[in-house]
């Protein structure tokens, strides 16, 4: 995907993770402003513990290759 990103800066409202045979960390965001709507985003281990509920991050919103939208937290 060589699309250029929209960004945004979001909220995080909540952290969550979800065990079984794996453990999966997900972040809750605040509502973003663009069409595409995202409740959960799924991070890995070390953003999950470095974040904070409260903590702002930057959403960089990608078009996709095959028009699937996709997405990157940064700090």
């Amino acid at each position: 995907d060589q699309s250029n990103a929209a960004a945004f800066h979001a909220q995080i409202l909540d952290k969550d993770k979800s065990t079984g045979k794996t453990t999966t960390y997900y972040l809750s965001l605040e509502p973003l402003d663009f069409d595409y709507s995202i409740d959960e985003v799924q991070v890995d281990k070390m953003t999950y513990q470095r974040l904070n509920q409260g903590d702002t991050v930057r959403v960089l919103l990608f078009e996709g290759r095959w028009g699937i939208p996709w997405l990157e937290l940064r700090p």
